[in-house]
This record gives structure tokens, sequence and C-alpha cells, in this order.
């Protein structure tokens, strides 16, 4: 199995991170949604790392899109319980040329302590051929038909450009009953992250240097 599926190597011993990854992956081939999408999100701490079972997930993203003539829209809430920031992003983007965004209008709510919020609002209009992350999480098996894409746009916070996918020299490996294919997408400004898809190329894992994304359908307890 290939490493990004399994950073047990990372964490103490007493941490199975390929169970915690194949019960989500069982739970989203249980409660699959074509609209709806959710991944939890697993820490990729070093050696020594030793969270409580209860608490092994640091936060979940939720997609849900909706797509409209040459238009897609798309509603993105990545909730981090580390930083205790919660974020609402609503994407346009244009189906016609490659996803590429029309406009992303983020809201990011911070936790104060007390009961207490702050938020800040910000929208970006872009005025070059963009391409959000998570966007490509999205319709990842349509976009890399060729292996290079548009810059990317990294969570609203910062451009990648020259990008490139390639898929991983190895055979694809059966996790939480689902067969998966890796690839690997890097460019300048951006680390190597791995990409897995299922049969039918719908993005279920994505590592990170720090996170790893995995598609669920609820909660793991224990």
């Amino acid at each position: 199995m290939h490493w990004s599926l399994d950073n047990g190597h990372h964490h103490g011993r007493n941490i199975n991170f390929s169970e915690y990854l194949s019960k989500h992956l069982e739970l989203y081939r249980a409660n699959k949604d074509t609209n709806l999408r959710q991944y939890a999100m697993l820490p990729n701490f070093w050696n020594g790392y030793r969270p409580p079972e209860a608490e092994f997930e640091i936060g979940n993203v939720e997609i849900t899109r909706l797509v409209q003539g040459a238009n897609s829209k798309m509603r993105i809430i990545i909730q981090n319980e580390t930083s205790g920031t919660c974020e609402e992003n609503h994407i346009i983007c244009d189906v016609t040329k490659q996803y590429v965004l029309r406009s992303l209008r983020r809201t990011i709510t911070f936790a104060e302590g007390a009961g207490e919020e702050h938020k800040l609002h910000m929208e970006i209009l872009p005025q070059t051929a963009l391409l959000h992350n998570w966007v490509l999480a999205e319709f990842f098996s349509e976009l890399c038909i060729d292996n290079k894409l548009p810059d990317l746009l990294i969570n609203g916070d910062y451009v990648a450009k020259d990008i490139r996918v390639n898929p991983l020299p190895t055979d694809s490996c059966l996790v939480g009953g689902i067969s998966l294919s890796g690839y690997c997408v890097y460019g300048e400004a951006l680390e190597p992250s791995y990409w897995w898809v299922d049969s039918i190329g719908e993005v279920v894992v994505i590592s990170t240097t720090f996170i790893t994304y995995v598609a669920t359908g609820g909660e793991v307890i224990g």
C-alpha cells in the first residue's frame, strides 16, 4: 500500500491510521450522494503524536454543487477544529472553460472564546484563469484528461502555477472496499499531494503535507 494511504509511520504506534481511513471510506460507499460530498480531515503528524482516539479527526469539508447551464455553482464549508475557524465559500465556475472561477465569495468565522465570533468577508473576481482546488476535487477525472491544468487557487489563499498531474507508478489498491488509483499533483509553489480516485473517477482521498482528506458518509466512533 502506498504510504499516503497508511500514515501509521507518522504517528505513535497506538494509532491505526489506515483503519480510520478505511472506516470513513466504508461510510462513504454506504452513503453516497451525487450533490453532497463530505471529507473528514485526518492529521499527518509525525512520530510521537498521540491524540485522544475520539478526537482523531480534526475537521471536515462539505461540498454541495448545483450545475446550471454554462455555470457550476458550489458551496464549500471547511470546519477546522485545530484553528477554530469555519470557512464558507460560494463558487461560480465556467463549465465550458475547465471550470475556471467566475467568482468566489468567502466568509471565515473565527471563534474568539466566551461564545464570541469574528467574521471576515472577501470576494474574488479573477482576471486570469484560476481553478479552485476543491473544484478540481469535484471534477478531477474530467479535468485531468491532459496532465496540465490552469493555475490553482489554494483555498482562496494563494495561487500555484504550472500545475501537473501524473499517475503514480503503483498498482491500484483496495481500501475500505473501494479500488483506488493514485495521482500526484504538484507545481510551482505547491508541494506534491497525492490524490486517490475510485473506479468511476471520483476523488476519495487527498493526502497533503499535514492533512489527509478522506471521503466519508458520517462520523467514525473509536
